[in-house]
């Protein structure tokens, strides 16, 4: 999520930087960031369920085009190919169903340690992502 380059490979560092950029438009439902983002909602969906299902580029696009933006040297599409089709479809799925809703998203990571797989937490008003995450050792 937030990184560098070192020669051919990224490093993934702590990934606040887009963290930070997510909450921005989607913790807060009613602000303007999360109005503006539920106009491009059934992107998310389509990358959970339709036409896109499962793509990291096309995650990646849905959340720009909802209005999150991409902190400099943040590594953040390298993180996402990491993920495999159905973390990103648990991603979007979320995203789409939090937008839907009305509730407030946030991210949280944890250690891969072998479990490579984003975790959902649903309670009334919000949802929690919680992606696997191994910062690299050269950060």
């Amino acid at each position: 999520m937030g990184g560098s380059f070192t020669g051919a490979r990224a490093l993934f560092c702590d990934g606040k930087k887009v963290r930070d950029a997510l909450y921005a438009v989607f913790g807060t439902p009613g602000s303007q960031p999360f109005i503006d983002a539920k106009k491009h909602q059934q992107l998310f969906w389509e990358v959970a369920n339709g036409d896109y299902e499962g793509r990291w580029d096309d995650l990646y696009d849905a959340y720009l085009k909802a209005g999150v933006i991409d902190p400099p040297k943040s590594n953040w599409p390298y993180y996402l190919q990491t993920l495999g089709a159905e973390n990103i479809m648990t991603i979007a799925q979320a995203r789409y169903d939090g937008l839907s809703g009305d509730k407030s998203m946030d991210v949280e990571t944890h250690k891969a340690k072998g479990n490579h797989k984003v975790h959902r937490k649903d309670n009334k008003d919000s949802i929690t992502i919680d992606s696997p995450f191994s910062p690299d050792p050269g950060c």
